[in-house]
């Protein structure tokens, strides 16, 4: 398996009386602060209420690939949205696979 870093952006679109008092009634808890790569993902927003970032973890197979983690991250980050009553639009994704990063470990050198 493979494990991505997905962060998906868009916009707030639509908000009526209802989805604005239930996103501001959890601002708190969903701030930049808050912020998580996990399986379940993380939503924050900002107090205006104008854009939001999704964060998340996901693992696919080496075969399903970036385009498969794009497409769980978004279903996660809609699913986000949704809970509170909102709609989104102008969505995009950034992923990072993090089978590919490589560690630099800082080299000491020692004086003599």
């Amino acid at each position: 398996m493979q494990t991505y870093r997905a962060t998906v952006r868009g916009r707030f679109d639509g908000l009526d009386e209802g989805a604005r008092a239930a996103l501001l009634a959890a601002a708190d808890e969903h701030d930049m602060y808050s912020a998580a790569y996990t399986e379940a993902g993380t939503l924050t927003y900002d107090p205006t209420l104008s854009w939001f970032a999704f964060r998340c973890e996901v693992r696919v197979s080496p075969e399903e690939g970036a385009a498969a983690a794009e497409e769980r991250a978004g279903a996660l980050a809609r699913r986000a949205v949704a809970a509170f009553g909102a709609d989104h639009r102008d969505l995009r994704s950034e992923l990072v696979n993090m089978d590919e990063i490589k560690i630099r470990r800082k080299v000491r050198s020692r004086k003599g």
